[in-house]
Order: structure tokens, then C-alpha cells, then sequence
């Protein structure tokens, strides 16, 4: 039966016709294992101690930034070079990797996508092709290309899938995931996202280090990640196969 979806009634029985038992569960409350707020207040109260020091270090902002930092160099490095006292160092960087170490500040739209929560360095997000070359070469740095991100993720295992997304039949041992880009516009570099079909039918997608969530950016469940826009400025680029295990 062809899937027609309409978005005034019940979405139970569509989610029910796309359900898929080798799909991952959809639990939110296994990822969101901390605060949005709690870790936004911490960068905020020490937020020019940290913002000058990943600049004296010569690192970006953010929780990416923040994870190179700690992880790279020790405390008394940082407390010389930045003239701050030893203890007050050794403070924020337990307070900062508290958060990083969780899962929710550890994985990002990739991981939960492909359903790995666990292995990830603290503070790191999954890059599409990382998998491929953990072991290997070293990983290639992100260069603003959706081409490059399809690309990796085709090397991680994940497959095109050039049917119908809504009604072809999905093979078994593979669920489907649905690729976004925001092209480049305004200064910013292209970006990515990754959304995942879930075993019961709906749609879900973690952005980035915050929740996940089976809500779009306006605060309405995700139905039809193949079309519809799910975070600002972003569209639809591509549907994967990605393998996996019953569980």
C-alpha cells in the first residue's frame, strides 16, 4: 500500500506502516543524560577565562574546542599560559569534563543516527567516513562539501538508497536515514544533518551536542524528514541505508 501522508489526523497508523524492526528504538532519555542550561551556565560564568584561553591556544569556541583543550594539554600548561592560578585551572576542567564525557556532549547527529552512543572521545562529534579511518589513515578534516559528507558515510558502511523512501520496501538488516544540508550562504561553510526512521515508525535526529528529540525547530513532530525542512535554512540532500542488529 502507498504511503500518502496526511498531516490532519492521526499520524499512528502511518508511523505503523513505516515501522521497521531493525530500526533502533527511539529513547531520548539514554542520550539527554545532562543539561543544555546546567552546562550553558558553567561556560557562561567563567565565559572570558575560556573564550581567551581557546584563543591563546589557538582553538575554536565551543564544545569542540573546549574538548581539544582539556584533552591536549595539562593543567599546569594552561595555568601558565594563561597566568591563572593552578587550582582554579584544575577546577573548570573538571566541571567542564563532567559534561563532555557524557553522552549527550559526546555523540551528535551522526552517532545517534548510526546508534552509537558509546567509544566517542569527550566532547567529539562523529564525522561521516571518521569510522572508516579510525584504524587506519587519519581522518580527513570536515571541508564544508556535502559530497565529502556522503562520501564518508558511503566508507562508514551506510548505502545510497535511490528508491521511494516513504514506499519502497527497506531491506532487511538496514533502516533509513535521511541526510539535510544548508548550503553555503551568508560566510557559512555548508553544513550537515543526519535524521533516522526509528522501529515504531517516527522520526528522530539529535542536533548536534543537544537533546534528542522527534520535534523540528518550530516544535512539530517530524514526519516526513525526505521533504521537510527540520532545522532553519536547511533541505533535504539524501536517503541511507545504514546496517545494523536486531536489538
Amino acid at each position: 500500500m502507498k504511503i500518502n501522508i496526511d498531516r490532519s489526523g492521526d499520524l499512528s497508523a502511518l508511523f505503523a506502516m513505516r515501522a521497521n524492526p531493525w530500526a533502533p528504538r527511539y529513547e531520548p532519555d539514554l542520550w539527554n543524560d545532562r543539561s543544555e542550561g546546567a552546562f550553558a551556565s558553567l561556560i557562561d560564568r567563567h565565559f572570558y577565562f575560556l573564550k581567551r584561553t581557546l584563543k591563546l591556544f589557538d582553538l575554536r569556541e565551543g564544545t569542540v574546542g573546549l574538548s581539544q583543550l582539556f584533552n591536549r594539554f595539562d593543567t599546569v600548561d594552561i595555568a601558565s599560559k594563561t597566568g591563572v592560578p593552578v587550582d582554579f585551572v584544575s577546577q573548570i576542567r573538571g566541571d567542564v569534563m563532567s559534561f563532555l564525557r557524557s553522552t549527550m556532549y559526546s555523540t551528535n547527529c551522526y552517532a545517534y543516527t548510526l546508534n552509537i552512543r558509546d567509544g566517542h572521545p569527550p566532547g567529539s562529534k562523529l564525522f561521516p567516513g571518521q569510522l572508516a579511518q579510525r584504524h587506519t589513515n587519519p581522518v580527513v578534516p570536515w571541508e564544508g562539501d556535502i559530497d565529502q559528507v556522503v562520501e564518508g558515510a558511503i566508507r562508514d558502511g551506510l548505502r545510497l538508497f535511490d528508491g521511494d523512501p516513504l514506499n519502497d520496501k527497506i531491506p532487511e538488516t538496514f533502516y533509513l536515514a535521511a541526510l539535510h544540508e544548508r548550503p553555503q550562504q551568508g560566510g557559512k561553510q555548508c553544513d550537515y544533518h543526519f535524521l533516522r526512521i526509528d522501529r515504531h515508525g517516527g522520526v528522530s535526529h539529535k542536533n548536534g551536542h543537544g537533546y534528542v528529540t522527534n520535534l523540528d525547530y518550530g516544535g512539530a513532530e517530524i514526519v516526513d524528514p525526505f521533504n521537510d525542512a527540520v532545522l532553519p535554512g536547511y533541505r533535504y540532500h539524501a536517503a541511507f541505508l545504514v546496517p545494523c542488529v536486531m536489538t
